[in-house]
């Protein structure tokens, strides 16, 4: 299978004769469609200074970002057991916040895979990404031009 993002960030899905056993399905789809909004989301977070780091840094140490996969993952938890001591009938959480929980630790750990394709952390990124001079400090940059003013 073959993943690849499309210019309105969500994820293009060919099959791979090397992947043999993997369908292109409309589910799959949908849930690779979801963790890319929930990516997106996550970005926006850090943008507007809501969130103080995101996962695909590669100067982020693993262990942190364990620590909020493993946080994500307790959220699970605590949902399910909300709706199956209600037996589906909590007013605090539903099967879709299991599934918005379940969505937000699969765009978690596709952030931490992406921190490791990062140059600095010895990864390749394709010359067509970019990071735009509008993102927040701290943000690491490809090239000297992407760079924003000083004190900013």
């Amino acid at each position: 299978m073959i993943v690849t993002k499309t210019q309105h960030s969500t994820f293009n899905i060919q099959r791979s004769t090397s992947n043999r056993g993997i369908k292109n399905s409309p589910v799959m789809m949908a849930v690779f469609e979801r963790i890319a909004q929930e990516r997106l989301r996550q970005r926006e977070l850090l943008r507007e200074g809501k969130i103080l780091f995101n996962c695909d840094s590669p100067i982020v140490s693993d262990d942190r970002k364990l620590r909020i996969a493993t946080e994500e993952l307790g959220e699970i938890a605590k949902a399910i057991d909300d709706v199956e001591f209600t037996g589906g009938k909590s007013k605090y959480h539903t099967h879709e916040d299991i599934r918005t929980e379940l969505t937000q630790l699969a765009a978690v750990c596709v952030a931490w895979l992406e921190s490791f394709e990062n140059p600095i952390s010895g990864g390749r990124v394709e010359k067509s990404l970019t990071v735009k001079s509008n993102q927040p400090p701290g943000r690491l940059f490809r090239s000297g031009k992407n760079k924003p003013a000083a004190g900013k």
